[in-house]
């Protein structure tokens, strides 16, 4: 499935807020940097296909519960701490 929309800085914030994800939060799961993420948000930059494609088929149908749970596994890995 194709979309013919990439996301706006502002939908991505509405987004980002609907899951009750924090902009920390949001560029952990998305493996960049919260000055990205901002940089989004604010329409600096672009975002790319491949993270708009990632957020709509992926992130987009999971819980904001398990998000969280997600985002700690994450930050326990990158601490170097088995899962």
């Amino acid at each position: 499935m194709k979309y013919k929309h990439y996301m706006t800085g502002l939908e991505f914030t509405r987004f980002r807020l609907a899951k009750d994800l924090t902009q920390e939060d949001i560029s952990i799961l998305l493996g960049v940097s919260v000055v990205t993420v901002k940089s989004w948000e604010h329409e600096r930059r672009n975002i790319p296909k491949t993270v708009n494609n990632f957020i709509r088929l992926s992130i987009a149908q999971v819980p904001p519960e398990v998000l969280k749970n997600i985002i700690l596994k994450i930050k326990k890995y990158d601490e170097g701490n088995d899962f």
